[in-house]
């Protein structure tokens, strides 16, 4: 609890403040933030087909990356690590998991992928890339997502230091039982 401490001290909390304003982007303003693809046909007609098709879709298809719960299962494997040690450091039951292994297409909720980033101690990219796959991202209009990508980016990977600074903000933590 020594960490969770730390980061209720004032010289952290202004440096997570200075870091909240930098990157918070009202809703209102997030139009702002997208970029514009070039002008360029966005369907493709297939002659003899009745329907129309987006451009690139078998391309697309063909590339199909892994669902969440098999990337998620990679990197338990890539890091040598045991799924209930993992588990149970982002504090998930046993029968959740065994829905998150056993079925392929299941959408966890945020908060749970972002226990699960914590508990395999992601990086900025690994995590992005596992919350794409569970369909979820980030977001700049959001001070919570912008907390927990501090402690990512600083490389505080302990969801009860995390909990402590979102409690501390009147903010939802990670963990449902606080």
């Amino acid at each position: 609890m020594e960490l969770a401490q730390k980061v209720l001290r004032p010289a952290f909390q202004q440096r997570l403040d200075a870091y909240i304003e930098e990157h918070y982007v009202p809703e209102d303003q997030q139009g702002d933030l997208i970029e514009r693809a070039p002008d360029s046909k966005p369907w493709s007609f297939f002659s003899g087909v009745a329907v129309i098709v987006p451009k690139g879709l078998g391309q697309i298809l063909a590339e199909k990356e892994d669902t969440f719960s098999e990337r998620l299962l990679a990197l338990i494997k890539e890091k040598h690590l045991k799924a209930s040690d993992v588990y149970t450091k982002a504090g998930l039951t046993k029968a959740l998991f065994s829905k998150i292994r056993h079925n392929m297409d299941y959408k966890p909720s945020k908060d749970t992928v972002l226990c699960l980033i914590f508990a395999l101690s992601l990086s900025e990219d690994e995590d992005d890339d596992l919350l794409r796959r569970a369909g979820y991202s980030f977001s700049p209009s959001q001070v919570r997502d912008i907390i927990i990508q501090y402690f990512i980016k600083e490389g505080i990977l302990d969801i009860y230091a995390v909990d402590e600074v979102l409690l501390d903000r009147h903010l939802k933590t990670l963990h449902k039982d606080e």
